[in-house]
């Protein structure tokens, strides 16, 4: 399965057609009408800077000392929660499709839990989105797909500074 990602656009192909993607799928579930855009952006850029040192930690390749101290709790969350579970990872930020779904997206974390397979979506709100659940159940069924793995459990890795240990598994 060939499958192309486009930073700049966000833009997925699989085997050179556009192909939507999960989150844009999504996007209608969401209710976001009300909250002023610079908020949504903040909350954007937020979450994709959590992501970007997440990944940057996971594979060893984070430089403490340079990032962003409003980072910092989330990243720390990440940091405990597999310190606190032994989460091993097989995978971060890692481009999945499905020919038979016609999409794609980036599943955050896949890797054994209690030695279970299984995927965590990182999530930074305070509130989780009614998303979380077909989100998942996407990315796990593009993964298989991807990886003609079997069936994974799903949960939503909720990070943040409001929680004890920087973060909270669902």
């Amino acid at each position: 399965m060939q499958l192309q990602f486009e930073q700049v656009t966000h833009t997925y192909r699989l085997e050179g057609r556009v192909v939507p993607s999960v989150t844009s799928i999504l996007d209608p579930l969401l209710e976001l009408e009300g909250i002023p855009a610079d908020v949504l952006e903040a909350a954007r850029a937020l979450g994709t800077h959590v992501h970007l040192a997440c990944d940057l930690l996971v594979r060893d390749q984070l430089d403490w000392a340079s990032l962003d101290p409003a980072l910092r709790p989330y990243v720390e969350g990440e940091m405990n929660f597999h310190a606190d579970t032994g989460f091993v990872v097989t995978a971060s930020e890692l481009r999945v499709a499905s020919r038979k779904l016609g999409c794609a997206g980036t599943l955050d974390l896949a890797g054994l839990l209690n030695g279970s397979p299984c995927i965590n979506d990182r999530k930074t709100s305070t509130v989780m989105p009614p998303t979380v659940g077909p989100q998942t159940a996407a990315y796990e069924a593009l993964y298989r797909e991807t990886r003609n793995g079997r069936a994974r459990k799903r949960f939503c890795l909720q990070l943040g500074p409001q929680f004890p240990r920087g973060y909270k598994l669902h």
